[in-house]
């Protein structure tokens, strides 16, 4: 009897467990479902950035709008990028007048511009004429400047003297997917400042770049959200295609 009863309690237990484990995974899988849902949701709304980019007359400098999608309601964003500063391409007198625009004072905006052009220049000897190895040893750094392109904003803050909070004031102001350094046509705030000090022979003023960022945020299903971003370069009007130049998720 006491066996029987033994039995009958492990089989109570195992089944208890065994329902739990169920419940728990198809808690799971509904999780990932409405969370493929969301991002699908995300994808649709740069899409309708796209679009709607695509229609209108003039291009905005910063637009948002609602979207509803499927069950998800989407937020899209469009920022226009092209009065941005693009720091692969920027002069160093460029880079120097827009961190004095943003507040730093000369000294200090000369030493960040010129550490920007060393990361970038493939050569041994920095702008102020000393080996960029030991100019980065002395201030503690492990590395020196790779002597590229930047491939992210997050990599300025590498260099010795960038902070991060001077280089989140800076982030707003500069893209390092334009095709070149600024367009006068389009810059606004520090930028516009930053330009109106220089002469004429110390940037190029090109005709304006249609890039934008568009960032989607889609919400449902209680709390979750899903956003994605994309940067996308658009022709002239009726020139063709838009381009998706990167596709981020948070």
């Amino acid at each position: 009897m006491l066996v029987v009863l033994w039995s009958l309690g492990l089989l109570a237990l195992l089944t208890t467990q065994l329902v739990g484990t169920a419940r728990s995974g198809a808690q799971s899988a509904a999780a990932r479902r409405d969370q493929a849902i969301l991002a699908a949701a995300a994808a649709g709304g740069i899409q309708q950035g796209i679009h709607w980019l695509l229609t209108v007359p003039d291009d905005p400098a910063l637009v948002s709008f609602p979207a509803r999608i499927g069950v998800a309601m989407v937020t899209v964003t469009v920022e226009n990028q092209a009065g941005r500063i693009n720091p692969n391409q920027a002069t160093l007198p460029l880079l120097q007048a827009l961190l004095v625009a943003l507040g730093e004072s000369t000294a200090v905006a000369r030493t960040i511009a010129e550490g920007v052009v060393d990361w970038r220049t493939a050569a041994a000897m920095s702008v102020a004429g000393e080996l960029k190895a030991k100019a980065y040893a002395a201030a503690g750094r492990t590395y020196a400047p790779p002597g590229r392109l930047f491939h992210s904003i997050e990599e300025m803050g590498l260099i010795p003297g960038m902070t991060p909070a001077l280089l989140d004031r800076m982030r707003p102001h500069i893209c390092l997917y334009l095709d070149t350094a600024v367009t006068r046509d389009a810059a606004t705030g520090p930028v516009a400042k930053a330009i109106a000090s220089l002469d004429e022979d110390e940037v190029f003023f090109p005709g304006a770049e249609r890039i934008f960022a568009i960032t989607a945020e889609a919400r449902g299903f209680g709390q979750l959200r899903v956003v994605r971003r994309a940067i996308v370069r658009f022709r002239p009007h009726s020139a063709g295609l838009p381009a998706i130049l990167t596709w981020e998720r948070e």
